[in-house]
């Protein structure tokens, strides 16, 4: 009795399956299987190792070199200190190097020193090695000099 039972199912699931409307279904079904098997595929898989291609972006420094006046030096200096400052860079430099935008050269001068005369004492030497002094120098010193360069 089942084996009859299943063979007019079948018989019904055939008709349907022929008609239009249920071609369109096994398609629709078909499709959405293709699709999970291929998110499937793709979830399943290593990432490779990922570059991303920004074109030709320069880094701080070149933009501190490219600056035409004083005043586009300290407002991409302040620009690089604001960056600075939102990465918690604060937590790695003594008290004395907290700056919360620069002025005038003169003031770039001032933090140079403070920061030399802080590395060069006796308990400086962990202070010379932080990355937040290393960059702060750096882009300090690269400011300085695009300052010489204009004048």
């Amino acid at each position: 009795m089942d084996s009859s039972n299943n063979a007019g199912q079948r018989d019904r699931s055939n008709r349907r399956a022929a008609s239009p409307l249920g071609l369109l279904e096994a398609l629709r079904r078909s499709q959405i299987e293709v699709n999970h098997t291929r998110d499937d595929r793709q979830t399943c898989r290593k990432p490779k190792h990922v570059t991303a291609h920004y074109g030709v972006v320069p880094s701080d420094l070149d933009r501190i070199a490219q600056c035409d006046t004083a005043q586009d030096v300290l407002l991409t200096l302040n620009e690089i200190l604001q960056l600075l400052q939102r990465s918690g860079w604060k937590n790695q430099i003594p008290a004395e190097l907290h700056i919360e935008q620069f002025e005038s050269m003169g003031e770039i001068r001032r933090v140079l020193r403070t920061i030399d005369h802080l590395t060069n004492a006796p308990d400086g030497e962990f202070l010379a090695g932080a990355d937040a002094i290393v960059i702060l120098r750096t882009v300090l010193d690269a400011a300085g000099d695009r300052f010489r360069q204009i004048d």
